[in-house]
């Protein structure tokens, strides 16, 4: 009763400023935020029969706007009503991509346009309170929420957010090769040691090369950390455990099973899910995203806890909730919402049943009944929140590179952990432990930022390249370059706290559409191409912001078009062509959906719509996104809308269809044509399918799909700009180089004499389909239209609304985002 009063205080507070703010003054109707019903002028408006008018309903006190996946989006709309009609209040709830918000909150949030409410992971704790984006709370029932995920979402002793759901990884295991799960390593060992002897498996264990995600529990298995923790039990930066007792005898361990063969390198996630599927891995480590493909395969699994050894083993634990905006203007409103809407065993029943993970609300997290999900929740019980110091961004390379050394075998286990740790206390400034260790005279101390003249930080695939570049480079000309390696996903976040601190890199590799938020942060320094035309010109523009260069480009990746040649001989060259394609399939009773898409994707939708003559945002004169030109109610956008809706109507297209559902139909036969791209393809030629790929059909025009550029950046913090900006031109900008880094990671090549020397076919055919293709917006008021786009898009695939009232709406809705309204 006292929560409820709280908040009816709120409300009463609110509507009082309403009323203040009036001054007994007409004030201006306000606009609405969908599209009014508009009556003809010529229809008469019946007379009320009543003589006493119906009266208007209240206007809401105030309102709370919530940013939302689409996952959680819809279980929030639900509450909109109830919580309107409860306390007058209305909510907001938009939809954005998970991956999108922690960028788009960044950029609206201090400009006034972001939400009071948004979802998040609890690693991204580190930057946004750092950034100031994120408010503290605090929860009316904390006991009602698993401790540790509450753990998670605080930082430095203060609470940032109500968790909804965790993760974590456990233990895999095929029960007709394996009938009870091992509780040890030293039992998983017995257990493969026999199953390889017998000939039953190729591994009785595998995992994934150089993943220390994956690894950790294995290394707390064996007393091992990462960061100790202080009196508060917050992470303790100054405490780096990778080279503590635990931790080396983890090493010691993995080095042997290398060494004994359970283990072997060069096998990647893909892989890894391979032989387990095909019953040739009997064991395996991985999270509940790998139950759909597990549960596709047929194969004879089950879920248990992760083997301890010297102690528990303990998982990381990544924890998803709600934060609010330290920019909200409605922060107490905000906070009272998620403790009594949101914090109630029905709501956090309806999010768990809408993306099933094991949830962090203590009573529906343990009345999981599914046995999988429930297993999850078991081996996550005594997880560890995943650390979300801005620390931990030095962490990930030099420890990945640890592990990579003992699977190649390239260094002794200790000698490989001590010289991550020391990498890490370098970068960070934490103190050596007592005793210091021994130096190891006979191996070379790996480079840092103090003793080299260029640092270039690259993904696992570009690294090696890269070192043997940076190798020719200094045999040459004297220079000292030392390569780190840096998870491609972390790359971003880790530039953006470490450049400016002085300890980023001089060059580092990157994605042409984060340019928006490094050039706003003054992270990335224009350069120049010494001979431009040896790049592909959309990758060149890719990579150009406000007409400047600051990226050279080495790989592009787009969609294509997959057929089935078995069903489809010639790939059809325009969307009519399509449609009587798959009517004909269809009418055969060939397959059950000639053309398959996924339902409500923009980024796949896209190049239909330039087939059209429909764009998102138009170009300037320097051909340069410009966003007052909004495109998706132009007259080819509308058009692509209408062709849309129509493949709906005549059921060549369906709602509920998903990336997975898409594969699966193709992969099957059920479905002759789809629009993917290169990522599909290693499930693609497993499946055994009969396929091709062609470009995208066309229609009133070519088709241009979007298209994603990798390339090189330089730091704006570098001390050795020219020295960076030389390096790369001379010395990368190389057909010999740009071979070499395609030969590492098979993608269509930005540089042209490689691309155009591709053999691979299917390569070759997502290299044509994107020789058009436009480059994937950079500019901030990008983060503005997936929602919008999005929900139009799956307005039609419901038939919830007319194609172009959906597409009309939506870029109303950007404009309005975009102009501040």
């Amino acid at each position: 009763m006292i929560r409820r009063n709280w908040m009816v205080l709120i409300v009463v507070i609110i509507a009082a400023m309403a009323l203040a703010a009036c001054g007994g003054q007409a004030q201006p109707t306000p606009v609405p935020t969908t599209a009014p019903v508009t009556v003809p002028t010529d229809t008469p408006v019946p007379p009320i029969p009543n003589p006493t008018a119906t009266p208007e309903p209240a206007k809401p006190a105030g309102q709370l706007t919530i940013w939302a996946d689409d996952t959680r989006a819809p279980v929030l709309r639900d509450l909109a009503q109830s919580f309107q009609d409860e306390y007058g209040l209305e909510l907001i709830v938009q939809e954005v991509g998970f991956g999108d918000i922690r960028d788009q909150v960044k950029l609206a949030a201090p400009a006034g346009e972001g939400p009071d409410i948004f979802v998040g992971a609890h690693d991204w704790l580190g930057e946004l309170v750092a950034s100031g984006i994120v408010e503290p709370l605090e929860l009316s029932n904390p006991g009602d929420f698993l401790p540790a995920a509450v753990q998670a979402f605080s930082y430095e002793g203060q609470l940032y957010g109500m968790p909804y759901a965790t993760e974590n990884v456990a233990l895999f295991y095929n029960p007709d090769l394996v009938p009870e799960p091992p509780t040890t390593w030293d039992e998983v060992i017995a257990v493969a040691s026999q199953l390889e002897a017998d000939g039953k498996v190729q591994q009785g264990w595998v995992m994934q090369a150089g993943d220390p995600y994956h690894f950790f529990p294995i290394q707390t298995a064996f007393g091992g950390y990462v960061f100790g923790v202080d009196a508060d039990n917050n992470y303790n930066p100054n405490d780096v455990g990778l080279d503590n007792a635990g931790s080396l005898a983890a090493a010691e361990f993995l080095d042997q099973a290398v060494k004994d063969g359970h283990l072997v390198a060069g096998v990647d996630w893909d892989t890894m899910h391979v032989l387990f599927e095909s019953g040739d891995a009997a064991m395996m480590l991985s999270g509940p995203w790998s139950l759909p493909r597990i549960r596709e395969s047929g194969i004879s699994y089950a879920i248990a806890t992760i083997p301890g050894q010297t102690q528990e083993a303990q998982p990381f634990l990544g924890v998803q909730g709600f934060m609010v905006s330290a920019f909200s203007e409605n922060k107490l409103l905000a906070e009272a919402f998620l403790n009594e809407f949101v914090a109630t065993p029905k709501v956090m029943q309806a999010i768990f049943d809408a993306d099933p993970r094991p949830s962090a609300f203590v009573s529906v997290r343990d009345a999981i009944d599914d046995p999988d999900l429930a297993a999850f929740a078991a081996a996550g019980a005594n997880g560890l929140p995943m650390p979300a110091i801005p620390e931990m961004s030095a962490v990930w390379g030099a420890w990945g590179d640890a592990i990579t050394l003992i699977f190649n075998q390239a260094e002794a286990p200790d000698t490989a952990f001590k010289n991550a740790a020391t990498q890490v206390r370098e970068a960070i400034g934490a103190p050596e432990p007592t005793p210091t260790p021994e130096p190891v005279a006979e191996e070379p101390a790996t480079l840092t930022r103090a003793d080299a003249d260029l640092v270039i930080w690259a993904d696992n695939i570009r690294a090696p390249v890269m070192k043997d570049v940076a190798a020719n480079f200094q045999n040459e000309y004297g220079v000292t370059v030392a390569v780190q390696e840096v998870g491609f996903g972390d790359i971003r976040d880790q530039v953006k706290l470490a450049a400016p601190a002085g300890e980023g890199p001089d060059i580092f590799v990157g994605a042409h559409d984060w340019l928006g938020e490094l050039v706003a942060s003054g992270i990335v320094e224009p350069l120049e191409l010494s001979s431009p035309d040896d790049f592909l010109p959309a990758a060149v523009q890719a990579f150009s912001y406000e007409g400047q260069l600051y990226g050279m480009p080495y790989a592009t990746e787009n969609v294509a078009f997959f057929y089935n040649p078995d069903l489809v001989p010639t790939p059809p060259t325009t969307w009519d062509e399509v449609i009587s394609v798959a009517s004909q399939l269809e009418a055969d009773g060939k397959v059950k959906q000639g053309w398959v898409m996924q339902a409500g994707d923009p980024y796949h939708f896209f190049p239909i719509q330039t087939a059209f003559g429909g764009y998102v945002f138009g170009v300037d004169a320097n051909n340069n996104y410009n966003p007052d030109d909004v495109g998706l109610d132009s007259p080819g956008s509308l058009a692509a809308a209408e062709f849309l809706d129509q493949a709906v109507k005549d059921g060549h297209l369906v709602a509920d269809v998903d990336w997975e559902t898409m594969h699966v139909l193709f992969e099957s036969g059920d479905a002759a044509m789809m629009i993917s791209g290169p990522w599909s393809l290693p499930r693609i030629r497993e499946s055994g399918i009969s396929y091709a790929i062609a470009p995208i059909p066309g229609q009133t025009q070519e088709a241009q799909p979007f298209l994603g550029v990798q390339g090189f950046m330089v730091s704006a913090f570098s001390e050795n700009k020219l020295l960076a900006e030389a390096f790369l031109n001379e010395f990368v900008a190389t057909p010999e180089v740009m071979q070499a880094i395609f030969d590492a990671d098979p993608r269509p090549s930005a540089f042209v004499s490689v691309r155009d020397a591709i053999d691979d076919p299917d390569l070759a055919a997502f290299a044509a389909a994107g020789a058009n293709g436009l480059p994937m917006p950079a500019i901030p008021e990008m983060s503005a239209v997936w929602g919008a786009w999005g929900d139009a898009i799956t307005l039609i695939f419901n038939q919830a609304e007319a194609p172009d009232t959906a597409f009309k709406n939506a870029a109303e809705q950007i404009r309005a985002a975009i102009a501040g309204g």
